[in-house]
Protein backbone atom coordinates (compact mmCIF):
# COMPACT_ATOMS: atom_id res chain seq x y z
CA UNK A 1 0.00 0.00 0.00
CA UNK A 2 1.12 3.71 -0.71
CA UNK A 3 0.60 6.95 1.17
CA UNK A 4 -1.92 8.81 -1.89
CA UNK A 5 -4.22 5.20 -1.48
CA UNK A 6 -4.84 6.05 2.34
CA UNK A 7 -4.64 9.75 2.58
CA UNK A 8 -4.82 13.06 1.00
CA UNK A 9 -1.53 15.73 0.53
CA UNK A 10 -1.62 19.14 0.46
CA UNK A 11 0.99 21.61 0.35
CA UNK A 12 1.44 24.03 3.24
CA UNK A 13 0.17 27.65 1.86
CA UNK A 14 3.32 29.58 0.28
CA UNK A 15 3.75 33.55 1.07
CA UNK A 16 5.76 35.89 -1.78
CA UNK A 17 7.89 37.48 0.98
CA UNK A 18 8.92 37.32 4.30
CA UNK A 19 5.83 37.21 7.00
CA UNK A 20 6.27 39.94 9.62
CA UNK A 21 4.87 38.95 13.22
CA UNK A 22 1.43 40.93 13.91
CA UNK A 23 1.08 40.75 17.59
CA UNK A 24 -2.90 41.79 16.96
CA UNK A 25 -3.46 39.02 14.41
CA UNK A 26 -6.08 36.60 14.27
CA UNK A 27 -4.47 33.93 12.61
CA UNK A 28 -1.85 31.58 13.69
CA UNK A 29 0.48 29.94 11.44
CA UNK A 30 2.49 27.14 12.04
CA UNK A 31 5.77 27.01 10.34
CA UNK A 32 8.78 24.03 9.99
CA UNK A 33 10.67 26.06 13.45
CA UNK A 34 7.58 25.54 15.24
CA UNK A 35 8.56 21.82 15.47
CA UNK A 36 10.17 19.88 18.31
CA UNK A 37 11.07 16.24 18.71
CA UNK A 38 7.40 15.35 20.17
CA UNK A 39 5.26 14.14 17.80
CA UNK A 40 1.93 15.47 19.14
CA UNK A 41 1.09 19.32 18.34
CA UNK A 42 0.76 21.02 21.62
CA UNK A 43 -0.66 24.57 20.62
CA UNK A 44 1.44 27.36 21.12
CA UNK A 45 1.40 30.92 22.43
CA UNK A 46 4.05 31.92 20.52
CA UNK A 47 3.39 31.07 17.11
CA UNK A 48 3.41 34.13 14.14
CA UNK A 49 0.31 35.40 13.42
CA UNK A 50 -1.08 37.62 10.98
CA UNK A 51 -4.02 39.56 10.16
CA UNK A 52 -6.49 38.19 8.31
CA UNK A 53 -6.66 35.07 5.71
CA UNK A 54 -9.01 34.21 3.39
CA UNK A 55 -10.68 30.91 4.82
CA UNK A 56 -9.54 27.75 2.67
CA UNK A 57 -10.16 23.73 3.58
CA UNK A 58 -6.78 23.99 1.64
CA UNK A 59 -4.74 24.85 4.91
CA UNK A 60 -6.98 24.10 7.86
CA UNK A 61 -5.83 21.79 10.34
CA UNK A 62 -8.93 19.16 12.50
CA UNK A 63 -8.67 16.55 14.51
CA UNK A 64 -6.27 13.58 12.96
CA UNK A 65 -4.52 15.65 10.46
CA UNK A 66 -0.42 15.23 10.60
CA UNK A 67 1.53 17.91 9.35
CA UNK A 68 5.17 16.41 7.91
CA UNK A 69 8.14 18.60 7.68
CA UNK A 70 9.66 18.21 4.60
CA UNK A 71 12.77 20.53 4.44
CA UNK A 72 15.92 19.92 6.81
CA UNK A 73 17.45 17.31 8.57
CA UNK A 74 15.28 15.66 10.55
CA UNK A 75 11.88 14.62 8.47
CA UNK A 76 9.29 14.27 10.88
CA UNK A 77 5.38 14.28 11.23
CA UNK A 78 3.01 15.62 13.98
CA UNK A 79 -0.69 14.87 15.10
CA UNK A 80 -3.36 17.10 15.79
CA UNK A 81 -5.24 16.21 18.02
CA UNK A 82 -8.05 18.33 18.13
CA UNK A 83 -9.34 21.49 15.23
CA UNK A 84 -7.35 24.42 15.25
CA UNK A 85 -9.52 27.20 14.21
CA UNK A 86 -7.85 30.35 12.72
CA UNK A 87 -4.68 28.30 12.30
CA UNK A 88 -2.97 27.27 9.03
CA UNK A 89 0.30 25.68 7.81
CA UNK A 90 3.00 26.93 5.48
CA UNK A 91 5.19 25.50 2.62
CA UNK A 92 8.11 23.44 3.01
CA UNK A 93 4.90 21.62 5.38
CA UNK A 94 2.83 18.90 4.09
CA UNK A 95 -0.83 18.12 5.87
CA UNK A 96 -1.93 14.63 5.75
CA UNK A 97 -5.14 13.54 6.02
CA UNK A 98 -6.70 10.46 6.75
CA UNK A 99 -9.39 9.27 4.45
CA UNK A 100 -9.27 5.54 4.93
CA UNK A 101 -10.77 3.04 7.71
CA UNK A 102 -8.13 0.94 7.16
CA UNK A 103 -5.62 2.91 9.23
CA UNK A 104 -5.73 5.13 12.21
CA UNK A 105 -3.91 8.46 12.19
CA UNK A 106 -1.65 7.46 15.10
CA UNK A 107 -0.16 4.76 13.40
CA UNK A 108 0.22 6.42 10.30
CA UNK A 109 2.11 8.81 12.86
CA UNK A 110 4.33 5.94 13.93
CA UNK A 111 4.79 4.73 10.07
CA UNK A 112 6.09 8.62 9.49
CA UNK A 113 8.70 8.44 11.97
CA UNK A 114 9.78 4.93 12.45
CA UNK A 115 13.52 4.16 12.19
CA UNK A 116 13.10 2.33 8.90
CA UNK A 117 10.90 5.46 6.95
CA UNK A 118 13.58 8.13 8.26
CA UNK A 119 16.66 5.80 6.84
CA UNK A 120 13.94 6.43 3.48
CA UNK A 121 13.86 10.10 4.03
CA UNK A 122 17.46 10.41 4.17
CA UNK A 123 17.77 8.07 1.06
CA UNK A 124 15.12 9.86 -0.94
CA UNK A 125 16.09 13.52 -0.12
CA UNK A 126 17.27 16.00 -2.67
CA UNK A 127 19.24 18.99 -2.07
CA UNK A 128 22.85 19.74 -1.31
CA UNK A 129 23.10 21.83 2.26
CA UNK A 130 19.32 22.16 2.72
CA UNK A 131 17.82 18.62 2.38
CA UNK A 132 13.99 18.41 0.99
CA UNK A 133 11.39 15.55 0.76
CA UNK A 134 9.43 15.96 -2.50
CA UNK A 135 5.47 15.68 -2.30
CA UNK A 136 5.94 12.38 -5.13
CA UNK A 137 8.42 11.02 -2.83
CA UNK A 138 6.25 11.36 0.47
CA UNK A 139 3.01 10.45 -1.34
CA UNK A 140 4.73 6.76 -2.71
CA UNK A 141 5.97 5.71 0.38
CA UNK A 142 4.69 1.93 0.92
CA UNK A 143 3.88 -0.15 3.63
CA UNK A 144 2.18 -3.00 5.18
CA UNK A 145 -0.90 -2.05 7.32
CA UNK A 146 -1.80 -4.56 10.40
CA UNK A 147 -5.11 -4.70 11.73
CA UNK A 148 -6.65 -1.97 13.57
CA UNK A 149 -6.26 -3.54 16.86
CA UNK A 150 -2.52 -3.64 16.22
CA UNK A 151 -2.46 -0.55 14.99
CA UNK A 152 -3.87 0.82 18.03
CA UNK A 153 -1.31 -1.28 20.59
CA UNK A 154 1.90 0.22 18.25
CA UNK A 155 0.59 3.78 18.50
CA UNK A 156 -0.58 3.65 21.77
CA UNK A 157 3.47 2.49 22.39
CA UNK A 158 5.14 4.67 20.05
CA UNK A 159 3.46 8.05 21.34
CA UNK A 160 3.95 6.82 25.12
CA UNK A 161 7.61 6.33 24.35
CA UNK A 162 8.02 9.76 24.02
CA UNK A 163 6.31 11.21 26.53
CA UNK A 164 8.57 9.13 28.86
CA UNK A 165 11.10 10.34 26.89
CA UNK A 166 10.14 14.05 27.93
CA UNK A 167 9.25 13.35 31.35
CA UNK A 168 12.56 11.87 32.11
CA UNK A 169 14.35 15.16 30.42
CA UNK A 170 11.81 17.17 32.62
CA UNK A 171 13.45 14.88 36.05
CA UNK A 172 17.06 15.11 34.42
CA UNK A 173 16.29 19.30 34.49
CA UNK A 174 14.61 18.99 37.94
CA UNK A 175 17.76 16.96 39.51
CA UNK A 176 20.28 18.93 38.21
CA UNK A 177 18.93 22.42 39.77
CA UNK A 178 18.01 20.57 43.24
CA UNK A 179 22.03 20.02 43.29
CA UNK A 180 23.00 23.05 41.80
CA UNK A 181 20.79 24.43 45.01
CA UNK A 182 22.66 22.20 47.19
CA UNK A 183 25.93 23.32 46.16
CA UNK A 184 25.35 26.78 46.21
CA UNK A 185 24.30 26.01 49.85
CA UNK A 186 27.64 24.50 50.97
Amino acid sequence: MKLFDIAEIKNGFSFRSKVEDDIDGTVSLIQVKDFDEYPIFNAKDDLVKIEKFEKSDNFDIKAGDLIFKSRGSDFCAVLFREDLDNHIFTAPLFRIRVKSKKILPEYLLYLLNNKKTKTYWQKEAKGTSIKLISKEVLRDLSFKLPDLETQKRVSEYFILSFQVKKLEAALLEKRFELSQGILEKV
